[in-house]
């Protein structure tokens, strides 16, 4: 039905200009498509480079006064996006730092990371995890988050982490 050409069984063409003579790729569901896909992925191509949500479909925060006062605020406007679902901290867990869910990823954040020290250090704004969205060059590791290319967080969702640390790092549905 109409799944099956959502997932790709649709007229895709070899040719990025789609031009009429170009050969069509094989369904996805079918073995050749497959082994197109594994191949594809395979020879390195990217999966997801970078994903962004819009502000439009973003849940308001705090009852829209713009203060990320909670983990859950975080993770569902920040974290999930950001670093989650563009496979960064998703199933790959890039620095050891698996990020899938709210409740893990608080977990993991609190954990040692790759300096020996926590990540996040609630009540203190000098964190890894601040360091690591502020600094250019982080005192733990090489890279800022997200890193070069990804241009950085916006500023203010950077303070309002920071703040959310700061605060004690509240995470009511986590502890």
């Amino acid at each position: 039905g109409i799944g099956a050409k959502v997932q790709g069984d649709g007229d895709w063409l070899f040719d990025s200009l789609r031009s009429s003579d170009a050969r069509k790729l094989p369904p996805i569901t079918s073995q050749a498509g497959k082994a197109a896909i594994r191949n594809w992925l395979a020879c390195g191509a990217p999966v997801v480079s970078q994903t962004h949500v819009p502000d439009w479909v973003r849940p308001q925060i705090d009852g829209g006064t713009g203060t990320l006062s909670d983990w859950s605020d975080i993770y569902d406007t920040v974290i999930g996006p950001s670093c989650s679902l563009s496979n960064c901290h998703g199933a790959l867990a890039a620095g050891g730092l698996k990020m899938t869910d709210a409740c893990s990823a608080y977990k993991n954040l609190k954990a040692r990371g790759d300096c020996s020290m926590p990540r996040l250090v609630p009540g203190d704004g000098s964190s890894a995890l601040v360091d690591k969205l502020e600094s250019d060059k982080p005192t733990c590791g090489t890279l800022r988050m997200p890193p070069p290319p990804l241009p950085p967080l916006p500023a203010d969702v950077v303070a309002r982490i920071r703040t959310w640390v700061e605060s004690g790092a509240p995470a009511a549905q986590c502890n």
